[in-house]
Order: C-alpha cells, then sequence, then structure tokens
C-alpha cells in the first residue's frame, strides 16, 4: 500500500479511533483497554491521545512522560513527521505496548490542525501494528482529516 502523504510503499498497521460525545465519559478508558488487551494478544500496540489540548492517559496509567509527548511534534511541519520523530516521543509501558501522550502543561498545548493530525496518524501507522486514538469530542477538521 502506497502512504498518500509520502508516497512510501510497505506494510500499514491498523488505526482505531475513540471519540466520546463529550469530555468525561471514559473514552481514553475505552481506548487504554482496547490497546491493552490488543497488546496482551502479543500485537504491537500504541495507544496515542491525538489531541492539541490537555489529556489524561498519564494520569490513567500512572506514568511520567519521560520522552516528550505530541506538542513536540506539533511544533514540526506536518511533511517532517516521520516514524523516527515520532518514537522519541513515544513512552514504552512494555515490549508491545506504548503510549504517545497529550500535552502536560499548559505551555504545552498547541491547536492540532489537519495536516498534524494526518501526519501522525499516518506516521503511528508506519510504526505499529495497531493504533489506537483516543480523539477530543469536539467535531474538527483535523478529527475528520484522522
Amino acid at each position: 500500500m502506497r502512504d498518500r502523504r509520502s508516497g512510501v510503499r510497505g506494510p500499514r498497521g491498523r488505526v482505531l479511533g475513540f471519540l466520546g460525545v463529550k469530555g468525561g465519559v471514559g473514552t481514553t478508558t475505552v481506548a487504554l483497554n482496547t490497546g491493552a488487551a490488543l497488546a496482551a494478544g502479543g500485537r504491537k500496540t500504541i495507544v496515542a491521545e491525538l489531541r492539541g489540548r490537555f489529556g489524561t492517559l498519564a494520569g490513567i496509567t500512572s506514568r511520567v512522560v519521560p520522552h516528550g509527548n505530541i506538542t513536540a511534534l506539533l511544533t514540526l511541519e506536518p511533511d517532517a513527521i516521520n516514524p523516527i520523530e515520532l518514537n522519541t516521543r513515544i513512552t514504552p509501558y512494555s515490549s508491545e505496548l506504548g503510549f504517545l501522550y497529550g500535552p502536560q502543561r499548559a505551555s504545552e498545548q498547541r491547536d492540532l490542525a489537519p495536516g498534524h493530525a494526518g501526519a501522525i496518524t499516518g506516521a503511528l501507522a508506519r510504526t505499529t501494528q495497531f493504533a489506537v486514538l483516543d480523539l477530543p469530542p469536539e467535531p474538527s477538521a483535523a478529527n475528520r482529516e484522522v
């Protein structure tokens, strides 16, 4: 399969997106449990908070975020987002499960543009067997791009 952004051929992982109707309804928990179940079945999985505003995944997983988060990717041009850039922001949990956390501090918040959303999703699909996305609840051009 050819990636429409980069023209790169190769296997692509599956992307599963979860979108709640409003904040606080457990969408992050559903995404996390889905990712954990896939990883327990031996599938390489990344759970990603695909948002430019605060996320709760780090709190739920009781993890310090040592490898950065999505904010660093949002400062890049979409064409510069690739599996190498993505992997430097993934926090491993186990050999099969990793996390891409959303912003953790107010100073890290950014708008999530459609180009960034598509580029990050494409890089995730080239990096892992399953990308499980925790999407923000509001309708947006970025969510439509994913």
